[in-house]
């Protein structure tokens, strides 16, 4: 089915040119179901904006609004919920002029809110989908987070309490809200240090097992708080909340694993041993460590280091470790 997928596509950006109604009426039914089985993955696809145009014709999006504002939890299967839901986020995802019907829904904007505050799981997770599709436009990022009430349901999302898939989605929902400057700053706007203390307890939550190296069940959460922990590179005042959560302890964590070895053992080590460390330990995460640690460098105040006289920094031991990084690079490029 997949390598016939392309096929149907060209098929039915020729097909829905037709003058004939009932073909129309096939061809966009038959759209509308492709871009449900597709999902996230439909922008792969080159989809002729004919498409769009006949979805636009059948009010799909209205239709689906309607679905969700009349679904009853008590009534209905979780399962419709979640298609229409799905439904809506791919045409949200793929056509940007779909998304202001959404947001611009106010009950629709209420019902999804108390839906994402439910107890099921799929259901809360299919929401935080749809708000982080319509955060795709800059311009509807800035009016979600004129709602107090939905910069809580995000930190309430974030938060060690909520589930693991939840917390998941909410950290891409972040990463969606903090794509601008201006957007980044009104998101640490009043719930500043708890939307940090979210992000950093997902990046450090594994080290209370101890692990040698972030455990695998836990690398998809710890990745996407550190997508979401590229804010740093905005200025505000969240970068104070970053350090006052030990941001520089949780990085070097991450880089170098073993939560066990203390601080002093690991600043002896050589350069030789460093390297190898690191390059056998974070494979994945190290691109971030080195992002999330040059921002923070970035913006660090003058003053800085010499207000945390007399308390352990990591900044210093990151900063040699960066540099053990470059060289052996460098080395390796020379070779």
């Amino acid at each position: 089915m997949q390598d016939s997928i392309l096929d149907m596509v060209i098929a039915l950006g020729g097909i829905l040119q037709s003058d004939n109604k009932r073909i129309l009426d096939l061809a966009a039914d038959v759209a509308q179901k492709l871009v449900t089985t597709l999902g996230n993955t439909i922008h792969r696809y080159p989809m002729s904006e004919e498409i769009w145009n006949a979805l636009e014709k059948a009010d799909s999006v209205g239709n689906v609004i309607c679905a969700l504002q009349n679904y009853e939890i008590e009534t209905q299967p979780i399962e419709y919920f979640l298609v229409m839901a799905s439904l809506l986020e791919s045409i949200l995802r793929r056509w940007s002029l779909s998304r202001y019907p959404v947001w611009s829904n106010s009950k629709l904007m209420v019902i999804l809110q108390d839906r994402c505050s439910q107890s099921e799981i799929s259901i809360s997770n299919a929401v935080l989908k749809l708000y982080s599709a319509l955060a795709l436009c800059g311009n509807v990022a800035v009016k979600l987070l004129e709602n107090k009430d939905f910069l809580s349901m995000v930190v309430r999302s974030m938060g060690l309490s909520a589930p693991f898939s939840v917390r998941i989605e909410a950290l891409r929902l972040c990463q969606c809200l903090s794509r601008s400057g201006d957007a980044c700053s009104m998101l640490n706007g009043s719930y500043c240090e708890p939307i940090i203390q979210g992000l950093v307890g997902a990046m450090g939550g594994w080290r209370s097992s101890c692990s040698k190296r972030v455990p695998s069940d836990q690398l998809p959460l710890v990745l996407e708080a550190c997508r979401a922990a590229l804010l740093t590179r905005w200025a505000g005042n969240h970068h104070s909340y970053f350090w006052k959560h030990e941001i520089d302890r949780v990085l070097l964590d991450i880089l170098l694993g073993d939560c066990t070895v203390s601080y002093e053992a690991k600043v002896a080590l050589s350069s030789d041993e460093l390297v190898a460390i690191i390059y056998d330990n974070t494979a994945d995460t190290r691109p971030f460590v080195w992002d999330i640690l040059g921002n923070l460098a970035v913006h660090c105040k003058e003053d800085f280091l010499s207000k945390t006289k007399g308390a352990l920094c990591y900044l210093d031991f990151l900063i040699s470790c960066a540099c053990v990084g470059l060289q052996l690079c460098g080395n390796r490029f020379d070779a």
